[in-house]
């Protein structure tokens, strides 16, 4: 076995706005929890989700919230009817089909430094005591992250805080949906691949990702708030909040070009494989990020750009007689918490070597 790899392998045993705007944009995930989804009960209105028609087929966009807790379900009954009326589901990335070892595998190598080079020498002085004393707080060595490039760096940090707030994967509406079209024998298609995704994170300029975690550590005491925010709007249907909350740092000239590669460019991406199948015919439910459905370049206006009948759809006010979704599976769900990010999987990853 090659060096690289097992030095990987160890690492992995132990791995765990410009603000955390632009972060929660950039980890694509909009995040929902217990506490809001208490607070603020389900009411007649909007929902996160968007009738496209064509002359052929029919789609559904549901605003995917990637992270979340339990008490998000049971979702609304218009939801779930919906879904199992359709003939497919659509999704950004299969999270069934994944190989999570090799994924983290191949995150470590697009993401660790093999250059000599290391956070230490690489951040400024002050950005560095940031990174410090936020581990030191949670009681994460420092050591794993001295030789992640910047960009793991900034989403190993938000993901880090969102998982110890409760919001986990698990939980997200697209493994939900995922869930039950497997359950159902509901045919599943991706529109982009995890390898992509990893790819596009890392393959930004040296400068943008320092600015990235620069940032990040800025205001990541911040993300509670803005959750809450997102929370709300998104249950409301308020696509104009979410648009304000996960794009306003998209004003940045410096940022520019990461909104463009991140957002903008994969919207047309997806707006044009969501057009071709509604060009064939039959009926889809989709589920991506909800910051890829709005704005001026969000695949909701880039479909009705191109004729496509678009309407938002309305609420039941009701919740689904569905059970909670770790009920409505089967058996609980367990999760596995030692993941890429977790604080268990970062704490046994060896320092530089």
């Amino acid at each position: 076995m090659p060096r690289r790899t097992r030095l990987y392998n160890r690492r992995l045993k132990g791995l765990p706005k410009k603000a955390p705007r632009l972060l929660l944009a950039v980890l694509l995930a909009v995040v929902a929890g217990a506490q809001s989804a208490a607070q603020a009960p389900a009411q007649p209105g909007k929902l996160f989700l968007w009738e496209a028609v064509g002359e052929k087929g029919k789609a559904y966009l549901l605003g995917s919230i990637h992270l979340a807790r339990e008490d998000l379900y049971p979702l609304d009954e218009v939801i779930e009817s919906t879904f199992a009326r359709s003939e497919a589901l659509v999704v950004e990335v299969d999270l069934n089909q994944l190989n999570e070892g090799a994924l983290q595998l191949r995150a470590l190598g697009a993401g660790i430094y093999g250059d000599g080079r290391s956070l230490e020498s690489e951040l400024s002085s002050d950005a560095l005591a940031k990174l410090q004393s936020f581990l030191e707080e949670r009681g994460v060595p420092f050591g794993p992250f001295s030789i992640m490039k910047p960009w793991l760096a900034a989403i190993s940090v938000t993901a880090m805080e969102t998982l110890r707030l409760g919001y986990k994967p698990e939980f997200g509406i697209d493994k939900h949906f995922l869930d039950q079209a497997e359950r159902d024998g509901k045919p599943v298609s991706a529109l982009e691949t995890a390898d992509f995704q990893i790819r596009l994170l890392s393959e930004f300029s040296e400068e943008l990702q320092l600015l990235f975690l620069s940032e990040t550590l800025d205001d990541i005491a911040r993300i509670p708030d803005v959750v809450d925010e997102l929370v709300t709007a998104w249950k409301r249907g308020d696509a104009k909040t979410i648009e304000n909350v996960l794009l306003e740092a998209a004003g940045d000239a410096r940022l520019k070009p990461l909104y463009d590669k991140l957002f903008y460019r994969r919207n047309v991406d997806m707006a044009s494989k969501i057009a071709d199948l509604l060009d064939s015919g039959g009926s889809w439910f989709v589920v991506v990020g909800a910051g890829h459905l709005v704005g001026d370049e969000g695949i909701i206006r880039l479909l009705s750009d191109r004729q496509f009948e678009i309407k938002q759809v309305s609420a039941s006010g009701a919740a689904s007689s569905l059970p909670k979704r770790v009920e409505a599976l089967g058996a609980p769900y367990q999760a596995e918490e030692r993941t890429l990010f977790s604080s268990e999987g970062l704490n046994s990853i060896p320092a530089r070597e």
